[in-house]
């Protein structure tokens, strides 16, 4: 009879270690430490899952503690883009931001853009970035930042 995860007789774990303390799975975090985001993410899930899930609550809080407090942190904050906030913002006083592309510099596989947003009030911001979406969202921010500032 097999045991379920997190029952704490140390099953599950004796079953894993002799895996997780092979060469191949070392070498192939590492590998994915340094090149496949996607994978690490995974990777990362799974720990955080079955660290979790384990009868190892203290290490689970431990690690979700370290690594995971930007992330935590930042759930209190708006969670939509830029731009619809300010598009939210905007049309609550009856009002539709406006976007201009004023200049696109740099060789084609490294472009530059650079956009204006105009609200009806006359309020513009400039924002920068490496696609148009990039910069319209820098300007969308620079904006709202000025016309409805964050409370602290």
């Amino acid at each position: 009879m097999t045991t379920a995860p997190g029952t704490g007789d140390g099953s599950t774990e004796q079953q894993i270690l002799p895996v997780a303390d092979g060469r191949q799975v070392r070498e192939y975090v590492r590998g994915v430490l340094a090149s496949d985001r996607r994978e690490l993410t995974i990777v990362v899930a799974l720990y955080t899952g079955a660290t979790a899930a384990g009868s190892r609550h203290e290490a689970a809080r431990a690690f979700i503690e370290r690594y995971w407090e930007a992330a935590f942190a930042s759930l209190g904050q708006d969670m939509r883009d830029a731009k619809t906030a300010l598009q939210e913002w905007a049309q609550a006083r009856r009002d539709v931001p406006v976007y201009k592309l004023t200049s696109r510099e740099g060789p084609d596989h490294a472009p530059r853009f650079v956009v204006e947003v105009r609200l009806k009030t006359g309020e513009t911001a400039v924002g920068e970035g490496n696609s148009k979406r990039e910069a319209e969202q820098a300007a969308a921010r620079t904006l709202l930042e000025r016309v409805d500032p964050p409370v602290s």
